[in-house]
């Protein structure tokens, strides 16, 4: 399993990001650090009209477009392999490790962005 994540720097307070799992389109596009986010889910999606379902998708291929980082965590046995940029980061059975590499990689916050953990 690959989870993906494309993401562009807006300024110290502001980013968007494009999400995917195992190749799939994203769900979820967000700006901000303060908790708001743009979402439609599999449930909402196809209740949305023909319209409304091509409007996201052309949201997300613009999305994917502007990003300039790209995040990715694979999972294969008991090995956690996370790249950014097409470079391997970390490649470890230890999710807290892990997690001590994410919590310092820069976000779109002002500075880095505290462990949410």
């Amino acid at each position: 399993m690959t989870i993906e994540i494309k993401f562009k720097k807006i300024d110290d307070s502001e980013g968007e990001y494009y999400v995917s799992l195992d190749g799939h389109a994203g769900e979820l596009i967000g700006t901000g650090d303060d908790g708001r986010v743009k979402a439609s889910g599999k449930v909402a999606h196809n209740k949305m009209s023909k319209e409304a379902q091509k409007k996201w998708l052309e949201t997300f291929k613009e999305a994917e477009a502007k990003c300039e980082k790209i995040f990715s965590l694979s999972i294969s046995r008991s090995l956690l392999t996370f790249t950014v940029d097409g470079k391997e980061s970390y490649k470890k059975p230890s999710i807290d490790e892990l997690a001590v590499v994410i919590s310092q990689i820069e976000a779109p916050t002002k500075g880095h962005r505290p462990p949410g953990f």
